[in-house]
Order: structure tokens, then C-alpha cells, then sequence
């Protein structure tokens, strides 16, 4: 089963840190199919194994994350699908995830947000703006999502010891929620460091406080090192956002 969804696809250069680029616009019709596979992961109801049951219940923290996390696809030649990871959304058409994530992107490649509750809900989005340094990319969609927005807080919010949480696709399992505490403050505030379990896929997740507030975009996982996860401080997101 296939939808038709118009739209206009703006392919975006980007250079440096933060700034929006030069955009092109061009029109085209998407065949976008509503039964996502690539390889090992699956996003549809014949594979229960990576999709939450539709009576699934949770915790209230829990159910903020997971309504307003998203899977980052890559679309090619409207038949290949590659996997990217995570993003969250912060408005009507905004998005967040992990500059990394989509960095390597080809320019034939089109990106993909899907929900993680309504797997049939697809966006085509567009690179907004980055701030490279950070590992923070700011997604756009031509459409708007039916889905709750994630609120910011603040670095000042941010202290040793206190709870965490995250939910990620990690290795394809949608809508993973892990919580544990802020374990340090690296680099003059450049990382967040953490202890909720995240693995590869989970880049570009929220790292939310015990109001569901965003503290963190999740970048990074140690090599050599056991169990140490670091986040982008959401300071940068707000400051990428005013830009």
C-alpha cells in the first residue's frame, strides 16, 4: 500500500556552524511506502519485535518521550531505505537530531521522519540549520506533525546527580525508554555526561529532566569505555534556534 504526498523538496548546502545555507527548490511526487523496512529494522505491525503494542501503557515521563520521538530514515531512489536513528520534535515542522545522524546524507537521498505511535505519519524534512561543532542538526518538514512538541530547558537546570531519562531507536527498537542520572559536566559545558543506557541508533534522542524537560540532545557513547553516554547541554539548541 502506497500514499501519494506531494511536496516540494528543498535540497540544502550547508557550510559552517549555524548558518541555514542556500536552498533550492524543486517539485517532484513521493511515493512513500506506509510498510518501512531496511534490513533488520522494521516498522510495521508484522514485526512486533521492534514496535510497541498499540495498548501498551506508561509512565508519564515515559509517554511525553515517546509521543514526541521520531526515527530518522534515508530515502534513495524511492526503493532503498538506510536507517539513521533518532530526532524529537520542538514545533509544529521543527525537528532535532544528532548532526552526525544525517551528515552523510546523499544529495539523492531524501530524509524521512517517522512517528513512533502512528507509524503510517511520514515527513519528508529538510536540513534547517547545524551547529557542527556540537553535533545539534535542526530539522524542517513541509508539513506539519500531529504530534506533541518536547519543552526546552536550561543549562542552569542541570546538576550532578540528578534523574535523566531517554527514549531512543536503538538498533531498530522504537520508542526504547532508559533512565539514570547526570553523572558529570564535561568540557566548560560542552557535555552532558550521563548514565540512561543508550546504543547506536540512539543518537539524536532528548535527554529529558523529571519534567520532561529537554536538557540534552544525546551525541555520544565513550569508546573504550563502559557505560558513559554524553549529550549536547541544550543551551546550544537554544542558541542554534535564535540564530
Amino acid at each position: 500500500m502506497k500514499t501519494q504526498i506531494f511536496i516540494f523538496i528543498l535540497i540544502t548546502a550547508f557550510c559552517g556552524c549555524g548558518d541555514e545555507g542556500v536552498e533550492t527548490t524543486v517539485g517532484d511526487e513521493v511515493d512513500i511506502p506506509l510498510l518501512v523496512k531496511h534490513d533488520k529494522f522494521a516498522l510495521s505491525s508484522s514485526d512486533p519485535i521492534y514496535v510497541l503494542p498499540d495498548d501498551v501503557q506508561f509512565s508519564l515521563i515515559a509517554e511525553a518521550g515517546i509521543k514526541s520521538t521520531i526515527v530518522v530514515w534515508f530515502w534513495k531512489n524511492k526503493t532503498q531505505w538506510r536507517f539513521g536513528g533518532t530526532g524529537f520534535v520542538i514545533d509544529t515542522h521543527l525537528f532535532v537530531t544528532a548532526h552526525h545522524v544525517i551528515k552523510d546524507f546523499d544529495i539523492d537521498e531524501i530524509i524521512i521522519l517517522q512517528s513512533i505511535l502512528d507509524r503510517n505519519t511520514l515527513m519528508v524534512a529538510t536540513v534547517f540549520r547545524t551547529d557542527i561543532p556540537h553535533d545539534i542538526a535542526i530539522l524542517r518538514s513541509v508539513d506539519n506533525i500531529d504530534s506533541p512538541s518536547l519543552k526546552l530547558g536550561s543549562n542552569k537546570d542541570v546538576f550532578i546527580g540528578q534523574q535523566c531519562y531517554t527514549v531512543s531507536n536503538p538498533g531498530g527498537f522504537v520508542g526504547t525508554f532508559s533512565e539514570g542520572v547526570v553523572t558529570g559536566i564535561r568540557g566548560n559545558w560542552t557535555r552532558i555526561q550521563f548514565s540512561a543506557s543508550v546504543s547506536p541508533g540512539s543518537s539524536g534522542a532528548a535527554l529529558l529532566d523529571e519534567h520532561a524537560r529537554v536538557i540534552g540532545v544525546v551525541t555520544g557513547i565513550e569508546r573504550n569505555v563502559n557505560s558513559i553516554f554524553t549529550a549536547t547541554p541544550v543551551g546550544y539548541l537554544q542558541d542554534l534556534l535564535q540564530k
